[in-house]
């Protein structure tokens, strides 16, 4: 059997807001004035890739990957400093961010599983959210790029469109 097994990080691109795309969920929460906490020091890396490109890939690792091959459909390692300035300066929205400690940040966590195991709300994100606070996420999909001919949008530039996209759809639901 031809097996090609494909790896995305954290995904980010227009598209709906589910309980999935935690990126999504932060960054409109931002835009409407309801996130105003930047995890720990801001300092935290995550590796952020566009949807297209994942999309993308995909279909390039059906159609050139090596049986029993792994490829990380990655993008750019982004602090959350980094992040939030990005969303920022591309929305021209400056709220200010209180930096808040991971533990304290586990500790809400618990508390939104547990509304959601009561209520069945879902919930804004869940201790493995947290706990992957704890570490940097950083990760090359140099094998990708070589093997597949994986391309890797620019942060700033994903996050324009992304962006964009929602600002958009705020507007006509106003209007």
């Amino acid at each position: 059997m031809h097996v090609v097994i494909v790896s995305p990080s954290r995904v980010y691109g227009k598209g709906p807001v589910t309980d999935s795309n935690t990126v999504g969920k932060i960054v409109t929460a931002y835009l409407k004035g309801k996130w105003r906490i930047n995890p720990a020091n801001g300092r935290q890396v995550s590796n952020y890739a566009y949807l297209d490109d994942v999309v993308q890939g995909h279909i390039a690792a059906m159609e050139l990957g090596e049986a029993g091959q792994r490829y990380i459909l990655g993008g750019e390692d982004v602090s959350f400093n980094t992040f939030f300035n990005t969303v920022k300066e591309i929305s021209g929205i400056n709220y200010r961010l209180i930096n808040v400690p991971q533990p304290a940040i586990k500790w809400y966590s618990w508390i939104e599983w547990l509304k959601t195991s009561i209520t069945g709300q879902p919930p804004f994100f869940l201790p493995e959210f947290a706990d992957r606070l704890k570490y940097d996420q950083k990760y090359s999909s140099q094998k990708a790029i070589d093997k597949l001919g994986y391309h890797i949008t620019p942060f700033a530039e994903g996050m324009q469109q992304m962006i964009q996209y929602y600002l958009n759809g705020f507007q006509n639901r106003l209007e």
